[in-house]
């Protein structure tokens, strides 16, 4: 069983305050928060979220209801900014993203892996449309132990935990049998750094991995691949979205993973957007928009992920013919039904979106 569907079980909703309020202070905690040399800021599933372990899990969970939003692959995008004459191509302007994107990995000094026992916190901010927003914590292990906390007390959940052999072995296989932020982080190390040769290894292992199951396993979810460019992007968003939760990826190696993502033909940027906890951040895409990996404009490191809806949903309905005639009480009642309805969806609004708040090695479940 893939994490992202495991974590709807150890999921626990807590009520969040409004983001325009929250969004200054969050912003500097973000900053402040940001650990040496890990690339994380302080960010943010999961259920969805890009997540590994233990922070994908909600992500499913929406993931299923958002089909109902129009959320199948789209040919174009929505939301997307028009470029005048001059100014750089959509195809430009993704490619000049990811470079500074790698370059900024290039920077980070490297360092020693976690040990597989050791400890990750996770807290992430979760937005569903049309106004649906929850705050969720983990706790995990690298190598993929969950903790909950039943009648007073930790409960450990160990398996399944791939072991090392089988990593050293085959690291995109053993990502692919159970992903977890050790097999995501050994699995992206394993990559070649030139990006042709990195593409068609992603491409094999995602074709192992079967399109459809790797539609149903990315934070966002619901969605199939429709051809080899979104295979290898899909494929390379779930491996730097479940190393995210964890460790983050080997510098040099989520590098490479940026500058092929950059070479894959279809893929977009978005900047100017902001995530479900009200940071600012750029979405890559492989659809024209509609489904988004979250970075940092910043650093550049993973945050999180959005999905937009791909068709119109339908208006809210009207006054009934005859309403003028209706008992004074029947007139109330449609009127608070209306006043309380969701607004009309329109094509590329934003229905859901996943964002990680904090990710921080502890020691031990119950720390933050």
């Amino acid at each position: 069983m893939n994490d992202l569907e495991e974590l709807r079980e150890f999921r626990a909703e807590l009520p969040y305050p409004e983001r325009s309020r929250l969004t200054p202070g969050r912003t500097r905690l973000l900053s402040a928060a940001r650990r040496p040399p890990r690339r994380f800021p302080a960010p943010r599933w999961n259920t969805r979220l890009l997540l590994p372990a233990a922070a994908a899990a909600a992500a499913i969970v929406v993931a299923a209801g958002a089909v109902g939003y129009g959320l199948s692959r789209g040919s174009t995008g929505s939301g997307q900014r028009a470029y005048a004459p001059g100014q750089p191509s959509q195809a430009t302007l993704a490619v000049r993203v990811l470079d500074d994107a790698s370059a900024a990995a290039s920077r980070v000094p490297p360092r020693a892996a976690p040990s597989p026992g050791q400890w990750i916190y996770s807290k992430f901010v979760t937005y569903e449309y049309p106004d649906r927003v929850t705050s969720d914590e983990h706790w995990i292990t690298f190598a993929g132990a969950k903790a909950t906390y039943r009648g007073g007390r930790w409960v450990v959940h160990n398996a399944p935990i791939t072991p090392p052999a089988d990593i050293a072995r085959d690291p995109l296989g053993a990502f692919n049998k159970n992903a977890t932020p050790q097999t995501a982080y050994y699995a992206l190390a394993s990559l070649p750094k030139d990006p042709r040769q990195l593409l068609a290894t992603v491409a094999k292992a995602a074709e192992a991995f079967g399109a459809a199951k790797l539609g149903a396993s990315t934070p966002l979810g619901g969605s199939t691949p429709r051809n080899k460019g979104q295979l290898e992007f899909d494929y390379l968003s779930l491996l730097l979205s479940n190393a995210a939760a964890g460790a983050g990826a080997p510098p040099a190696a989520e590098a490479a993973a940026f500058r092929a993502m950059g070479a894959i033909p279809g893929v977009t940027v978005q900047r100017g957007i902001a995530d479900a906890a009200g940071a600012p951040a750029i979405g890559v895409s492989d659809d024209g928009g509609y489904d988004q990996l979250l970075l940092n404009p910043a650093s550049y490191q993973v945050i999180g992920q959005l999905a937009r809806s791909t068709e119109n949903g339908p208006k809210s309905a009207g006054l009934p013919r005859g309403f003028a005639k209706l008992p004074r009480a029947q007139q109330q009642q449609i009127l608070r039904k209306m006043k309380t309805a969701p607004p009309p969806l329109r094509k590329g609004t934003v229905v859901f979106s996943v964002a990680y708040q904090q990710v921080s090695e502890v020691s031990g479940p119950g720390v933050r």
